[in-house]
C-alpha cells in the first residue's frame, strides 16, 4: 500500500452497540472518496487462525488502491459475548491491525454503560436467550 493511502486509512474497530451497523450497511459504503472494505473481508483477513496470519498476504491485499481506506469491525475491539477471550483476541488483532496499517487513523465510539448493557441485553433475549 503506498505510503499516503496507509496515512488515510481509517479504522473504525467498535465498540459495540454504538451504531457500528447504521455506518457498515448505510454511510461508510456511499463515501466517495474511501474505499469501504466489507465485513466478511476484514473477518478472512486480520480473524484468522492465530497461527495462520500472514502479513504479506494481508498488506498485498490492500495495495495498489486509488483510494485511501475505511476499516469497519466491531470486533476488531473485541467480541461483546466473549470478552475477547480475556483480551487475547483483542490483542492478537490490534498488533495485525499495527502491523498492515501503522500510520492509520484510529475511530473507537463510545456510548453509556448502562444504554449499553441494557442494548446488549435485548440482542441477547432476541436473538433466544432467556
Amino acid at each position: 500500500m503506498s505510503q499516503s493511502s496507509q496515512q488515510q486509512t481509517l479504522l473504525h474497530i467498535g465498540f459495540h452497540k454504538t451504531a457500528t451497523n447504521f455506518y457498515q450497511k448505510k454511510l461508510y459504503p456511499k463515501v466517495a472518496n474511501y474505499r469501504y472494505i466489507e465485513q466478511s473481508q476484514v473477518n478472512s483477513l486480520f480473524f484468522s487462525n492465530a497461527f495462520e496470519f500472514d502479513e504479506g498476504k494481508v498488506s498485498s491485499f490492500f495495495e495498489n488502491h486509488d483510494l485511501p481506506l475505511i476499516i469497519c469491525h466491531e470486533e476488531l475491539s473485541g467480541n461483546i459475548h466473549t470478552g475477547g477471550l480475556n483480551g487475547f483476541l483483542s490483542s492478537a488483532v490490534a498488533q495485525r491491525l499495527r502491523i498492515v496499517f501503522s500510520k492509520a487513523k484510529v475511530v473507537i465510539f463510545v456510548r453509556n454503560q448502562l444504554d449499553m448493557i441494557e442494548a446488549s441485553y435485548k440482542q441477547y433475549v432476541k436473538g433466544g436467550g432467556t
